[in-house]
């Protein structure tokens, strides 16, 4: 949301009362996807601003800045968690990333273009985190990619007639 001063905020919520819990400021651009870790302390934000982007990191429930890569060339466009705590991002500059969070810093470990269209969009992990799932908005295929590394493995079969992007 944006507040009062027009500066872009994230307002967190408690889903059975509605009342506000939170409003975390410092947000530099429009927010396009918000995810939870397992434990529910870290929240991730793919922010777009400008003609770049950024991925923020915050312990929500803390009063710290938001750990923040900002080093995409496009919108951020999707992050998940892994349940061990690993964060992968898509980037609408072609590129996906994987982080982690060591202490309570946000570490970049790999960064790869995505190996099947030129604006990847949703990221999600198996159960198991061993594989990354990764679709397009501009083209009707789905990657996988490895869990750990973000080295591409095997694409999903997508049917011959598909034609729409596979957002996931």
């Amino acid at each position: 949301g944006v507040s009062w001063n027009r500066l872009a905020q994230v307002y967190l919520f408690d889903r059975d009362s509605g009342r506000l819990l939170r409003r975390l400021g410092g947000v530099p651009g429009a927010v396009r996807h918000l995810s939870f870790s397992a434990d529910g302390r870290w929240l991730a934000a793919s922010i777009s601003a400008g003609t770049g982007g950024s991925l923020q990191v915050w312990d929500w429930r803390g009063n710290d800045p938001p750990q923040a890569d900002r080093d995409y060339q496009g919108p951020s466009w999707y992050s998940a968690f892994s349940r061990d705590g690993r964060i992968a991002a898509s980037g609408f500059d072609g590129r996906v990333r994987l982080y982690t969070l060591d202490g309570d810093q946000l570490r970049r470990v790999a960064v790869q273009p995505a190996p099947g269209g030129k604006t990847p969009a949703a990221v999600a992990f198996s159960p198991d985190g061993a594989r990354l799932a990764l679709g397009y908005e501009d083209t009707p295929r789905v990657d996988l990619l490895d869990g750990r590394t973000l080295a591409a493995l095997q694409p999903l079969p997508i049917p011959a007639a598909a034609t729409a992007s596979l957002n996931l």
